[in-house]
């Protein structure tokens, strides 16, 4: 699809499915839906991506959780400063178009706020995070947060089954470039069925191979403990280990 407008807001694409750059043509995570379905989320590569291949989110930080808010914040403000860790730094807008959780202690707790931009900030000081939305409640400096990059952050190919799914890139996408990431309908993916296929309207979960789906039937653990994620089901003719399938995604609608 070259570059033209969205079919159901009317966005103007800036950069076409089929396209990669280095620089950003549009916010991580605006939502592209095409008129066979398919819906394709705007992203950045953490590494080098292959087409055809399934793509995880980047893990958050375990350092970047339980921080503790550094100055009281009013209802309206649309900023919460968060002292950074002694054992980390926070590179500028790592975390933009993610999200600040509120932890525990006050009445502020279990909010959601969504982070427009942030500077970088040293281990151990106030790192300031803009807001898209007023804080509804107020927190306190007794209470903690956690941060969370956007899904479509840093995605990568992962061959840990436990990660978040992001979807399907069209193209090879080079480390640190932008390009658009399929969440949704029909694609093409890379299988990893050992002892089985991924078959016709059968779930799928990620495979133990970086970048590939692999049965749900085959994953004990998603069995008994329902620990790995469904990213939707096999559509086109059964394919072995190795080979690539149609699917359809089911990540993000």
């Amino acid at each position: 699809m070259a570059r033209g407008f969205e079919v159901t807001t009317g966005l103007v694409m800036l950069q076409g499915l089929f396209e990669q750059n280095v620089a950003a043509q549009h916010k991580i995570g605006t939502r592209v839906q095409l008129e066979d379905g398919r819906v394709f989320y705007y992203a950045q590569a953490g590494g080098g991506l292959t087409q055809g291949k399934m793509c995880v989110s980047a893990l958050n930080n375990d350092t970047h959780q339980e921080m503790a808010i550094a100055v009281v914040t009013n209802v309206n403000d649309k900023s919460v400063t968060l002292t950074t860790p002694g054992t980390n730094v926070a590179t500028a807008n790592m975390y933009a178009e993610g999200f600040i959780h509120t932890r525990e202690t006050g009445s502020g707790v279990g909010q959601c706020m969504k982070i427009k931009s942030h500077p970088s900030a040293a281990s151990a000081s106030a790192l300031v995070f803009t807001l898209y939305d007023p804080i509804a409640i107020a927190l306190v400096t007794t209470g903690t947060a956690d941060v969370s990059a956007s899904p479509f952050y840093g995605i990568v190919h992962n061959a840990n089954e436990e990660n978040n799914p992001a979807g399907i890139t069209l193209i090879a996408v080079t480390s640190a470039y932008f390009a658009w990431v399929q969440t949704w309908g029909i694609a093409t993916c890379l299988v990893d069925g050992t002892t089985a296929e991924v078959t016709t309207g059968a779930p799928f979960t990620l495979g133990t191979v970086a970048g590939s789906v692999a049965p749900l039937a085959t994953a004990t653990n998603a069995i008994i403990g329902g620990l790995y994620p469904i990213c939707g089901q096999g559509y086109g003719t059964d394919s072995d280990d190795g080979e690539y399938t149609a699917v359809n995604l089911m990540i993000y609608p």
